[in-house]
């Protein structure tokens, strides 16, 4: 399963169980047209729940995916949330990010992605 949420500026896209290619096409879709996303969003991927393997031309096909899915909806910063057991995947995708321009920080629990987040959102909606 695939699902997103945006608060904050600051989108989640949580990922439990495996999610096939048709699935992330179809939230990947979704995202580029929900008007609530706004430009310049913070990603934050949280995959502790995921039970798939990654390999890194698979992690790099999702990472293209993503950057041309979210063009400039998404600021250049993410945070993955991942298990002690995705630590090699969770590396291969830093330098992947990296490669394409992204900052991606790597942490073990939702809270302290989001504070790390916070300090790259541009603006903060009025509440």
């Amino acid at each position: 399963m695939l699902s997103y949420s945006i608060d904050n500026y600051i989108l989640t896209l949580t990922i439990a169980g495996t999610v096939t290619p048709e699935e992330r096409a179809r939230a990947l879709d979704a995202i580029s047209t929900d008007p609530a996303i706004p430009v310049g969003c913070v990603l934050l991927l949280h995959v502790t729940e995921a039970t798939e393997s990654f390999d890194e031309s698979g992690l790099a096909m999702r990472l293209a995916g993503l950057i041309r899915t979210m063009g400039l909806k998404m600021a250049p910063v993410c945070a993955l949330v991942g298990p002690q057991t995705y630590n090699l995947e969770a590396h291969q995708f830093q330098r992947l990010a990296a490669e394409a321009g992204l900052r991606l920080g790597l942490f073990r629990d939702v809270p302290s992605a989001r504070a790390w987040l916070s300090g790259y959102v541009s603006e903060v909606p009025a509440e």
